[in-house]
């Protein structure tokens, strides 16, 4: 019994662990889409007087397109190393910053 208890504890944790960065990614997106569908929706139904279903999305996918060109020039890649130094230096964004990059660098990888 102590042994099917100490398995049990050891995949559920590990289940917790496979599972947080989906959540973090999955939150994050979720955040994101609802802020930019938002303003584009409120926006656009102040100028034109009605809402096109799936505009946020598109402009969500478009500006993930564009930080993905920009982080992958020399540009990009100096401002990224600038947020590093900046994050590094405030505690608790230090450490959200950190995992998200660990997240991001392990889910890049070949």
């Amino acid at each position: 019994m102590k042994n099917f208890l100490g398995h049990l504890k050891l995949y559920v944790f590990r289940g917790v662990l496979a599972l947080i960065p989906i959540g973090l990614t999955v939150f994050t997106i979720n955040i994101l889409y609802v802020f930019i569908d938002k303003r584009v929706m409120e926006s656009l139904d102040q100028y034109i007087g009605y809402r096109i279903p799936g505009l946020g999305l598109l402009l969500f996918v478009v500006i993930l397109y564009f930080v993905g060109m920009t982080a992958s020039n020399v540009f990009g890649r100096r401002l990224f190393l600038i947020i590093d130094k900046i994050t590094s230096k405030i505690p608790l964004i230090k450490t959200a910053y950190q995992v998200g990059k660990q997240v991001a660098d392990t889910l890049s990888l070949p």
